[in-house]
């Protein structure tokens, strides 16, 4: 996977009392690169595709209806309440949801729906 060297976060208004995601798409083919942007109180988030909720050790729970979820183990630390990254998406093709947890787990803070394609 490529990434380049542009920056491709999506815009997301800053807020530290409400979090918040935004991606930079919402259809995006299989091993290509989603940028999103994560917004709340100052912490450290995980960003997952198709987990209901995290375990203190970063184990999903799936979403009614998923297979398999992944998850970015590097949890994302944010600054001035906003954070940004990339990753390379790996779910099979079909409609997913991105969440953004607690680092320590628990329930999600903020989700964007996400279409996965083959081609």
């Amino acid at each position: 996977m490529r990434y380049g060297g542009a920056n491709h976060a999506p815009k997301l208004a800053r807020s530290c009392e409400t979090p918040g995601l935004a991606l930079s798409v919402s259809t995006v083919r299989r091993g290509f690169p989603l940028y999103y942007a994560v917004t709340g109180p100052d912490r450290t988030v995980v960003i997952a595709i198709d987990a209901a909720a995290l375990s203190p050790d970063l184990t999903a729970t799936l979403t009614p209806g998923a297979t398999e979820a992944q998850v970015v183990r590097v949890p994302k630390k944010m600054s001035g309440c906003k954070g940004t990254g990339v990753l390379g998406v790996q779910v099979p093709a079909g409609r997913h949801t991105v969440n953004v947890f607690p680092a320590e787990g628990g329930a999600p803070l903020a989700s964007k729906p996400l279409t996965v394609t083959d081609r």
